[in-house]
């Protein structure tokens, strides 16, 4: 066995080493050490060039199966393990990559493994320094026009006509002409296909996040924040599974500052809080038929002062625009056309009222200050009122956080209080007539 150490193999050396004409038949030609069996050393080369045939392999242990190889006409193969289940990687002219494969159907494929991107450097708070990241670069792009992709696929073996076939992805569009350094509008596109869409299907755009930050669901051109849009149904759930008695919510925040999410300015008076639109399509555009507002009713003050309202608007049947309907003020007064519903056609068992004076004789009206703000007011109890008219009262005792109490039909009592009235009209008719 020879051993070379401390010396450079250059070009000057010629002919240090040889083979003999019938070869070696597999053997080890050259063993390098450093002097010490323990240990090896790096061998370094500064010639013109080193050729190995297209039969050879430049092995890297005594296995005999890490090695690196021209499998074939200008293609390079990286092999640990040996050729069958060992290959790592392949280069050849047609300018793909394959990791794992031999035969790579795109500029690079992995096969059975991740791409694992490591950055071991301080995490900067800076977009321009985020490393390590992956960069789609598309040229000259136009409006709409769409950039790099990413795309997920199925190898599954029942797809026949196209396979590995493209089911899902993320791509970019430009949202101006790009023309010079200032145009770089962009929006970010997922694409997704339904189910049972054929042995060839394409691919949809179900979801978009637009150069604004709007995102839009079921549409491409989100008119707001956040736009769903569906041409069957449209839907919205949120659901809540929790051990508490808490709900899912809807949370509408306001504040006169300029920072999302932070309190800022105090909101005054007449300030809008929320708002909740209908709106439906007139053949020409989408017009509002009703709406829900919550308005403050003073300048908001920390731990003081919160005053609110709610209004409901319509439209009625002769105009276009909306009008003030209901209003639930801040000292919870309900105001507006109150009407209840008392069509026949929703009626059935109709009997006359056959008891005025008695029911309303037995009914006690009362004074009070509610609990919750002090606030006078008059009426009745409904657990009184149940006792009498049991019909006229709907709900529970009142529980916090639970339930809202007994409520009251206050056109029942009318109903008895114009009883009362006939009756005693009857009485001075008769009296008069005696």
């Amino acid at each position: 066995m020879a051993t070379l150490s401390g010396s450079t193999i250059a070009s000057t050396y010629d002919r240090l080493l040889a083979l003999p004409s019938g070869g070696l038949n597999g053997a080890t030609l050259v063993a390098i050490t450093d002097g010490n069996a323990s240990a090896t050393c790096a061998l370094s080369v500064a010639t013109t060039s080193i050729a190995i045939s297209a039969t050879d392999k430049f092995y890297f242990d005594d296995g005999g199966n890490t090695y690196i190889h021209e499998a074939a006409a200008d293609r390079l193969d990286f092999v640990v393990g040996g050729d069958t289940d060992g290959f790592v990687l392949k280069l050849d002219t047609t300018t793909k990559v394959g990791i794992g494969t031999a035969a790579p159907g795109e500029a690079l494929e992995i096969k059975d493994g991740d791409l694992y991107l490591h950055n071991d450097d301080t995490a900067s708070g800076s977009w321009s320094n985020i490393h390590p990241g992956i960069t789609i670069a598309t040229k000259s792009m136009a409006d709409d026009g769409y950039g790099g992709a990413i795309y997920f696929a199925s190898t599954d073996p029942h797809l026949t006509t196209t396979n590995p076939k493209r089911v899902a992805g993320i791509s970019w569009q430009a949202s101006e002409d790009y023309t010079g350094d200032s145009d770089s509008g962009a929006r970010l596109c997922f694409f997704t296909t339904p189910n049972n869409a054929g042995t060839n299907p394409t691919m949809t755009q179900t979801m978009t996040i637009d150069e604004d930050g709007k995102v839009g669901i079921g549409t491409t051109a989100p008119s707001g924040i956040l736009h769903i849009g569906a041409t069957g149904t449209a839907n919205m759930y949120i659901d809540k599974a929790s051990a508490d008695a808490n709900s899912a919510q809807i949370v509408f925040r306001k504040t006169r500052g300029t920072t999302v999410g932070t309190a800022g300015t105090t909101l005054s008076s007449g300030d809008l809080v929320g708002e909740i639109y209908f709106m439906g399509s007139d053949s020409n555009s989408f017009e509002t038929g009703a709406k829900i507002t919550c308005k403050t009713t003073e300048a908001w003050s920390n731990g003081a002062a919160y005053g609110s309202k709610i209004e409901f608007y319509t439209v009625d049947d002769t105009t276009t625009g909306l009008d003030l309907a209901l209003t639930i003020d801040e000292d919870k007064v309900v105001s507006g056309e109150l009407n209840d519903t008392s069509d026949i056609a929703k009626k059935q068992n109709i009997e006359s009222v056959d008891s005025g004076l008695n029911i309303i004789n037995a009914l006690r009206g009362v004074t009070f200050e509610w609990k919750h703000d002090g606030r006078k007011s008059q009426g009745f109890i409904a657990q009184e009122v149940e006792k009498i008219l049991p019909h006229c009262v709907t709900g529970d005792n009142y529980v916090e956080g639970e339930c809202i109490g007994k409520a009251i039909s206050t056109s029942g009592i009318v109903a008895s209080a114009v009883k009362a009235i006939q009756e005693l009209s009857a009485k001075v008719e008769a009296l008069e007539n005696a």
